[in-house]
């Protein structure tokens, strides 16, 4: 555990930020800041709000290691998360309605994976379960990643 001394006289050393190390997420390697004075947490690459998430590379066992940073971000309890990836429609920084809908994500776009044959069959049942979300290239580099080029 670290104090970010920089945050910290920002917000008048009312509180300390611990940097935490949660299981690898999109990147493999994210930390999360957790001001609990606040009830705010700053969660960079881990959770997504209302944003197409980045999969490509991913495999079973990295989207499993993404749920269980999620799981930890919810352990911290906070009601207000900044985070990395955000659709400027979002209604809120409402914690647990991003983590909850991140973790959806993760399985829907699991259980899409194992029914697609093809990056389009992929882009249309995802598009299809999330039609407002922001950054849909996202989306295809992923299904073009794990589905090659196959029509």
């Amino acid at each position: 555990m670290i104090t970010c001394t920089v945050v910290q006289e920002w917000l008048r050393n009312r509180a300390t930020c611990p940097a935490q190390l949660p299981p690898p997420a999109a990147t493999g390697h994210s930390t999360v800041v957790h001001v609990a004075g606040l009830s705010l947490v700053v969660s960079g690459d881990v959770v997504y709000n209302q944003t197409h998430m980045w999969m490509m590379g991913s495999t079973p066992d990295s989207r499993a290691s993404w749920t269980r940073a999620l799981d930890a971000v919810a352990e911290l309890d906070a009601d207000t998360l900044i985070v990395g990836h955000r659709n400027p429609q979002a209604p809120d920084d409402d914690a647990r309605r991003q983590i909850a809908e991140s973790r959806r994500y993760i399985a829907d776009f699991e259980a899409a994976l194992e029914r697609s044959s093809t990056p389009a069959e992929l882009i249309d049942r995802m598009t299809t379960a999330y039609p407002s979300l922001a950054n849909p290239y996202t989306l295809w580099v992923a299904a073009y990643d794990l589905l090659g080029t196959r029509t």
